[in-house]
């Protein structure tokens, strides 16, 4: 009987393994490799007045998915900082992100955004924002000025 188990559970655990080397007919799963240039990332400052309001916008250009491989749960950092180059905010900061790697695919012609929101003093800030995945991080920053 034992023999018997033993059997069945080296069969079952073949036949898992061997469905997992097919190709799958996903369409995400067909052209999930990166193509140079085909990615735009932008930084737009929405508002003028306190709070500041920016979005960071990564859009696939291309015809095909693309993949991003994250190594957290987090997909974005910024960091903000004064005239005098001091940091005033980083996004991660007080944050805790899952610890696991992870993967996100962007159909063409779709995107991801970041939105960001800062009430400040007067003054003249610097933002930088980027992925936070392994590959490419498509850092953008802005210096706008608080009056």
């Amino acid at each position: 009987m034992k023999k018997w188990m033993f059997f069945y559970l080296v069969l079952w655990i073949m036949v898992g393994c061997q469905s997992l080397d097919k190709e799958e007919t996903n369409p995400m799963n067909e052209s999930s490799e990166k193509v140079a240039g085909d990615i735009e990332a932008t930084l737009t400052q929405l508002t003028i007045t306190s709070p500041i309001q920016f979005v960071y916008e990564v859009k696939n250009q291309s015809e095909k998915y693309v993949a991003f491989t994250f190594p957290t749960g987090q997909t974005f950092e910024h960091e903000l900082r004064n005239e005098n180059g001091e940091l005033i905010e980083r996004y991660s900061d007080g944050k805790m992100f899952t610890q696991a790697v992870r993967m996100l695919k962007l159909a063409p012609g779709k995107s991801f955004t970041h939105m960001m929101s800062f009430d400040l003093e007067p003054g003249t800030y610097t933002l930088t924002v980027w992925l936070t995945c392994y590959d490419e991080t498509y850092p953008r920053t802005a210096t706008f000025t608080v009056r």
